[in-house]
């Protein structure tokens, strides 16, 4: 019985020793970091473009306001400006939900991806 319960013991320990390998769990967690870094670069440049493409067309609706000759002319403005402008807040609200979705998923990807090596997997 203490010969099988070694032998359990063994296996058990056999099993834990490559989760309890720092090195290459800093290994992992410094690919996390960077990929993280990097989602996170595109996701702030994604932001930045928005901005600035709103801008302009903020830029764009209020010449277009100071050219109106009649109250209707600018009601159409405005109203196309802010039709435009709630199709591109939601369809950068998609986009970077997308983004975020993915750096999530990439960079916790390399946690699963050390645990099935460490696991033989």
């Amino acid at each position: 019985m203490a010969a099988q319960q070694k032998s359990e013991r063994e296996q058990v320990t056999a099993m834990a020793a490559p989760m309890l390998d720092v090195q290459s769990f800093l290994a992992a967690n410094q690919k996390a970091g960077e990929r993280f870094t990097s989602g996170a670069l595109d996701f702030s440049n994604e932001m930045m473009r928005f901005a600035g493409n709103r801008l302009r067309r903020d830029v764009d609706t209020w010449q277009a306001l100071c050219a109106c000759k009649t109250p209707a002319d600018m009601v159409d403005v405005e109203f196309g400006y802010a039709r435009a402008m709630l199709d591109d807040y939601l369809k950068e609200a998609s986009k970077l939900m997308d983004m975020a979705t993915k750096v999530g998923t990439d960079s916790l990807s390399v946690f699963d991806e050390h645990a099935r090596g460490v696991l033989g997997r």
